[in-house]
């Protein structure tokens, strides 16, 4: 059977479905592949922002008052029983902090919203970050301007 046999053994109204069907499915797919990417980018934004939180409230917390833990000069132990956090303290540790990481970081507009100490033994910290889709597309256009995303983190002295 010749190629020519062939077309004409088509039922009319047939032929060119299949591309119709193939154009819809090959757009379909590489929506779905640019909100994966995308949801994927802003996830991955979204861990780099909890670990940069939590590593900012651990620098916090290592600002013990040093009246809290030690007596004096000599090493004593105090007699308070425990390390002590200063909120003043705390809050300009974790912006001492951030300053000192703010470029090594893939996010922007990493903001420090709160950094205090709810009991006085730990550091809270809550960080805001904006993110944006990797890949701006009709798909996306909806959060083309960005994502605001935040992070809290908590560390205890001791």
């Amino acid at each position: 059977m010749t190629r020519a046999c062939a077309l004409r053994a088509l039922p009319e109204g047939e032929s060119g479905r299949i591309m119709l069907m193939t154009a819809a499915f090959v757009a379909f797919t590489l929506g779905l592949v640019i909100v994966v990417v995308s949801v994927t980018q802003v996830h991955l934004d979204r861990k780099r922002l909890l670990d940069l939180a939590d590593a900012t409230a651990l620098a916090a917390a290592d600002e013990v008052v040093a009246t809290s833990v030690y007596d004096g000069l000599d090493g004593t132990p105090a007699s308070t029983g425990g390390a002590r956090l200063d909120p003043d303290d705390v809050e300009t540790a974790a912006a001492a902090y951030l300053a000192a990481y703010a470029g090594s970081s893939t996010l922007t507009d990493v903001r420090l919203v709160e950094a205090g100490t709810p009991d006085g033994r730990s550091a809270r910290v809550v960080l805001t970050a904006r993110t944006w889709p990797a890949i701006v597309s009709p798909v996306t256009r909806g959060w083309s301007d960005g994502i605001d995303l935040t992070a809290v983190a908590a560390a205890r002295a001791w």
